[in-house]
């Protein structure tokens, strides 16, 4: 699974611009079939573009970013064996 955001910054360090990178800490459930729905959590989600299983990108999802860990709900899309 890959998240992708977008964004040129989310703050500051030592004068500095720094991009914060999504972290995925785990999927429910750990596998599937097409169309089936997982919930990815993590941190960072904010902003998110794209989610992808094994380079196919989703077509919908939805992010959570209330909740921490933050989460994702999609649905598994074909071709993603």
């Amino acid at each position: 699974v890959v998240v992708t955001r977008t964004g040129t910054g989310a703050g500051t360090a030592n004068g500095g611009v720094f991009q914060v990178t999504p972290v995925v800490l785990s999927l429910n459930p750990t596998s599937g079939t097409v169309g089936s729905s997982v919930v990815i959590s993590g941190n960072s989600f904010g902003g998110t573009t794209r989610v992808s299983f094994n380079d196919v990108e989703t077509t919908t999802f939805t992010v959570n970013t209330a909740v921490s860990p933050n989460t994702i709900t999609v649905n598994v899309p074909v071709l993603s064996s």
